[in-house]
C-alpha cells in the first residue's frame, strides 16, 4: 500500500531538467533552458548561478513540454559550472527542491559536442520558417 501510495505521489511530480537550446555552427549554443517533461509545476523560482552572477527568477508555472529561457551566453566555450535551484509546488501543494548543473568545464575537457534535442514540433516549425524566408525571397525577386 505504501508502494501504491508512493506511485501514486511520483506520477503527479513536474520532471525538470536543462535543455541547452539555439545551436550555432561548430557544437555551440546560446540558450539553457529549463524544460517540464512531467505534470504541471507551479509557483516556480529559478536561482541561476552561473561565473559568479546570480539571477534570481520567478514563473507561476510550466506545464507538460513546456521550456523556460533561464541562461543565455556562448556555451559550452565561456566553460564554468552552471547550477540551477528550483522551487516548486506540485498538483497537491506539495514544495520540492530540484539541483540541476552543468559542468561546462568537463565538456570542454572531454572535447565532447552538444548535439541538438528536436522535439517534432519543432522540425515541423523550423520547415516552415526555412518556406517562409524562400516564399519572402521568390517574392522579393519577383518584384
Amino acid at each position: 500500500m505504501l508502494e501504491a501510495r508512493k506511485l501514486r505521489f511520483e506520477s503527479v511530480r513536474p520532471n525538470l531538467s536543462l535543455e541547452p537550446a539555439e545551436f550555432t555552427i561548430g557544437g555551440g549554443f546560446v540558450m539553457v533552458k529549463l524544460v517540464n517533461g512531467g505534470v504541471v509545476a507551479r509557483d516556480i523560482e529559478i536561482d541561476v548561478d552561473y561565473q559568479g552572477r546570480k539571477d534570481l527568477l520567478c514563473t507561476s508555472s510550466i506545464g507538460t513540454r513546456q521550456k523556460v529561457t533561464i541562461m543565455m551566453s556562448n556555451f559550452p566555450g565561456a566553460g564554468g559550472v552552471a547550477k540551477v535551484i528550483v522551487k516548486y509546488n506540485d498538483l497537491y501543494g506539495k514544495s520540492h527542491v530540484e539541483n540541476l548543473s552543468i559542468d561546462f568545464d568537463s565538456i570542454n575537457s572531454a572535447k565532447r559536442l552538444f548535439e541538438s534535442v528536436t522535439s517534432p514540433y519543432e522540425a515541423i516549425a523550423g520547415q516552415i520558417e526555412d518556406l517562409k524566408r524562400e516564399v519572402k525571397n521568390i517574392g522579393n525577386r519577383i518584384r
